[in-house]
């Protein structure tokens, strides 16, 4: 009878943890496209398209004023970017987005019209940071201001991998990166705000 009561335990704890464990589990990527012109000057309103070598898939967005446009959830794989501004040729390069890494890629437009084609291939400019592992996102107050956002959580759920979590055992809130809640570390102007 002990023996029973042991394996019993045993299994309620593995069948408790392992779910646990799974929470964390990512199958994308963000990618963060910065669209410049010949003199280093951002291109707001440049219309990007991501097609997925794979799949098929096309994603699209447009630059905001500060000249990028963010994908999150990317699916990990091979990439085409295209970028089209008014003004410029059209930039096409490729990109490999990787498992829950942000990849980032510069595209420096040239003049001329929209009718000509700049194919890049290895050039494409990645900027990984290579120094430190931590993931972060900052907001500016302009955009803070001309979101149309409730309160703080609402605004720290616009920052990639993170979701809404109900309350319960985890914690309430929002959780980045499938962690609890509760592990998540919040700053405004550099002060902490748990």
């Amino acid at each position: 009878m002990r023996r029973f009561f042991l394996l019993l335990f045993a299994a309620l704890l593995v069948g408790c943890l392992v779910p646990a464990g799974m929470r964390a589990q990512m199958t994308s990527g963000t990618v963060v496209v910065t669209v410049q012109d010949p003199s280093g000057a951002v291109v707001p309103n440049a219309k990007i398209a991501l097609k997925s070598k794979d799949t098929g898939t096309t994603l699209r967005a447009t630059t905001e004023a500060i000249g990028t446009a963010r994908f999150p959830n990317v699916m990990v794989g091979a990439w085409t970017v295209e970028v089209e501004a008014s003004g410029f040729k059209k930039f096409v390069g490729t990109l490999s987005v990787n498992l829950n890494t942000t990849t980032d890629v510069l595209a420096k437009m040239e003049l001329g019209a929209l009718a000509e084609v700049v194919e890049v291939g290895a050039a494409v400019e990645s900027l990984v940071e290579t120094t430190a592992s931590q993931l972060g996102t900052s907001f500016t107050s302009e955009k803070i201001t001309d979101l149309p956002i409730g309160s703080q959580t609402d605004l720290a759920l616009l920052t990639p991998n993170t979701v809404h979590q109900g309350s319960g055992v985890l914690g309430a809130g929002g959780s980045i990166g499938g962690q609890r809640s509760r592990n998540n570390n919040f700053t405004i102007d550099g002060v902490d705000n748990n």
